[in-house]
């Protein structure tokens, strides 16, 4: 059976209905016109091999989303972003590692991954007021509450800053 060509797609076979349920394997004993569908399937151009380049590979936590720009090279030629290939990024607000995810679309397939770090905002030049500094000896551990204060903005305990206390049972200085 004839099998056609077509530039940009794959021949996948002809079928007796439209929604390629139905595949032809053989026509015999028919002398009248028949109806058949050619099922084609396009070529994607994959980026699995495309270099990715980020503007930015570290960043420094302050609290807002940290996006990199992406551009995105295939055999030297630079690819459209929103029309060749779309970003996501994800973990990309506290510190640590953050990821973008650029996928091909359009005339393109294929997924890339790549990392980039978030660091923590360093606390020196911070100012840290104690809501409470006088206590009476009871045997029990004292944990005063505090303010953490940089850059005229009160950081959130557990969020921006974590707290541990050490010689705070015993009469003295903790």
């Amino acid at each position: 059976m004839y099998e056609p060509s077509k530039e940009g797609y794959t021949f996948e076979g002809w079928y007796y209905d439209s929604s390629f349920t139905n595949p032809v394997t053989t026509i015999s004993g028919n002398s009248g016109n028949i109806t058949v569908y050619a099922k084609w399937s396009k070529n994607y151009i994959s980026i699995a091999n495309a270099s990715v380049t980020m503007d930015r590979e570290y960043f420094i936590y302050d609290g807002s989303e940290q996006r990199p720009e992406v551009t995105v090279r295939l055999n030297g030629e630079k690819l459209i972003l929103n029309t060749d290939y779309s970003v996501s990024y994800k973990d990309n607000v506290n510190a640590g590692a953050a990821t973008v995810t650029i996928t091909g679309t359009g005339e393109y397939s294929g997924t890339i991954i790549k990392d980039y770090t978030i660091a923590p905002l360093s606390l020196a030049g911070a100012t840290i007021t104690l809501l409470e500094t006088d206590f009476t000896y009871d045997g029990k551990e004292h944990t005063p509450e505090i303010i953490v204060q940089l850059n005229n903005v009160v950081l959130e305990k557990g969020v921006d800053y974590e707290i541990s206390y050490t010689n705070h049972i015993a009469v003295g200085t903790a």
